[in-house]
């Protein structure tokens, strides 16, 4: 059986888009600083997460930017159930991320999900706090 083209790929709803949803993230969300990879997050009140990606000029020219934009897409893409639901993240690699291996970005990654999940359980805890 043929697989459909773009079966496996990000939903157009699952992206964040728009600068008005960067700057959301950016000033309301919080930020998580890893070797290699700093990710800001904020949750969204939606039913499923979007991501993004945000390389900036000093990460190199356009074809190591582009290429840390697709590894960052496709490592997202593989592990999104790993991330809490109902979240915005921004993901920005850092000079030594296209230095590491596939498995150590996947471990980056990995403690990422961690570390918002565990963030996310922590502010539902003191929002629900009485008094």
């Amino acid at each position: 059986m043929k697989q459909r083209r773009g079966a496996n790929s990000l939903k157009r709803w699952e992206r964040l888009r728009g600068s008005r949803n960067f700057s959301r993230v950016f000033s309301d969300g919080e930020r998580i600083r890893l070797p290699g990879l700093t990710v800001r997050w904020s949750v969204n009140s939606l039913p499923f997460s979007r991501m993004g990606t945000s390389v900036g000029r000093r990460f190199g020219n356009a074809v190591r930017r582009n290429r840390a934009k697709r590894i960052i897409r496709e490592l997202y893409r593989t592990r999104k159930e790993i991330f809490p639901v109902g979240i915005d993240i921004v993901f920005m690699p850092a000079k030594g991320f296209l230095d590491r291996s596939w498995r150590g970005q996947q471990d980056i990654f990995g403690k990422a999900a961690r570390k918002i999940a565990r963030a996310l359980r922590q502010k539902k805890e003191i929002d629900s706090e009485p008094g």
